[in-house]
């Protein structure tokens, strides 16, 4: 929220192309850093989470407060955060599988077929 409070009185002297690319390069990768986190949380949370997207979409399109976010969103071709926060979470989740991450999040996120080593026999008649 501080990144967007520094937003607004500069957005004036901003044209809407110049607004998009101070979100897209300040703000947004704030909003998506630790994002995997995020889509655990409950649904009571993930307004909380909406809300600072909310507000910089009406920064950038100069619209009143009233304006809804679905409307906003659609203008400027936006997911949800929580939306987006999923495919994050899901994107990591496949290079994991595939073993394309880095070591150190090999380490952290370990596969149950790496921590078990169950064996299942079979009973004959």
């Amino acid at each position: 929220m501080k990144r967007i409070g520094l937003f607004r009185p500069i957005s004036p002297y901003l044209k809407r192309n110049q607004r998009e690319i101070y979100y897209s390069t300040i703000i947004k990768p704030v909003f998506l850093y630790g994002s995997s986190i995020w889509t655990s949380c409950s649904r009571e949370n993930l307004p909380k989470r909406l809300r600072p997207q909310k507000h910089a979409a009406r920064i950038i399109l100069n619209a009143e407060k009233t304006a809804t976010s679905v409307h906003l969103f659609n203008t400027r071709n936006w997911i949800p955060f929580y939306a987006e926060s999923y495919v994050n979470r899901c994107t990591l989740t496949y290079k994991r599988l595939n073993g394309n991450t880095p070591e150190y999040v090999n380490d952290l996120l370990i596969k149950n077929a790496d921590m078990h080593n169950k064996t299942f026999c079979t009973f004959t008649r």
